[in-house]
């Protein structure tokens, strides 16, 4: 077998760096490769055909095998808003209430489980930094008694 190096693209980068681009705005921001396109069209011609094929192999071959082969062709789901209304936040017992109305909200299906996490985690967040807040008060409360305590006892001396 003959080995021609010389015919291959060069490796790494084949351009100088910093010179000027033949397309300096660069790809459009939502352009397509044609490829995915074709497939995209491919699909939707055929969806019919394949989703009634899809669904024979389920129901006798791997349910993973063909989540695997749809996946990267079907849209991620956009984030949806939810039904709920949550109390204002001034307390940690706010948190219980607002804890509260997010459990019922997954309970009657009007959020999701992994919505309601992430609105769990919101609030769980919201109680953290009300407690940091707390606590840095009651630090600077006990330094002022401390620095006046120690006043009053320069004073007695």
């Amino acid at each position: 077998m003959n080995d021609n190096r010389s015919s291959k693209k060069p490796r790494g980068r084949p351009f100088r760096k910093g010179a000027p681009s033949s397309n300096p705005t660069g790809r459009p921001k939502g352009s397509r490769n044609r490829i995915t396109e074709k497939l995209e069209t491919k699909l939707a011609e055929n969806a019919d055909e394949i989703i009634d094929k899809l669904i024979e192999l389920a129901k006798n071959s791997d349910l993973r095998a063909i989540r695997l082969c749809l996946e990267p062709f079907l849209p991620e789901r956009p984030e949806q808003t939810m039904n709920i209304t949550l109390p204002e936040l001034n307390s940690a017992t706010d948190a219980v209430t607002a804890m509260r109305s997010i459990y019922r909200a997954t309970r009657t299906g009007d959020m999701t489980i992994t919505q309601a996490v992430d609105i769990s985690k919101l609030v769980d967040l919201y109680v953290r930094a009300l407690e940091a807040v707390e606590a840095e008060t009651r630090l600077q409360k006990i330094e002022e008694w401390e620095a006046q305590k120690r006043a009053r006892q320069s004073r007695r001396m």
